[in-house]
């Protein structure tokens, strides 16, 4: 798997480009690989995804996000270390 952070994020297999989804979940994986071997907690990325005043649902919408990003990567991409991604 390529990962390919410089200019628009993408990703690449050898079978070609991986769907990756929308702008959150773009944002959610981008944080995610500039972080690359640490845990970022929940709080910590709703914050940086939503912003100052998140939506009663950012925490059930950031699962959402894992959820397809695992199923775009594969389980193992995504990592869950108690409240942290």
């Amino acid at each position: 798997m390529e990962w390919r952070i410089l200019g628009p994020l993408e990703v690449a297999t050898d079978t070609g480009p991986v769907a990756l989804g929308g702008p959150r979940r773009r944002g959610l994986l981008s944080i995610l690989l500039c972080q690359p071997n640490a845990f970022v907690p929940r709080g910590r990325l709703i914050d940086l995804l939503w912003g100052l005043d998140p939506p009663s649902s950012a925490q059930g919408a950031l699962q959402v996000h894992v959820h397809g990003l695992r199923r775009s990567l594969g389980a193992d991409r995504v990592l869950t270390r108690g409240v942290a991604y």
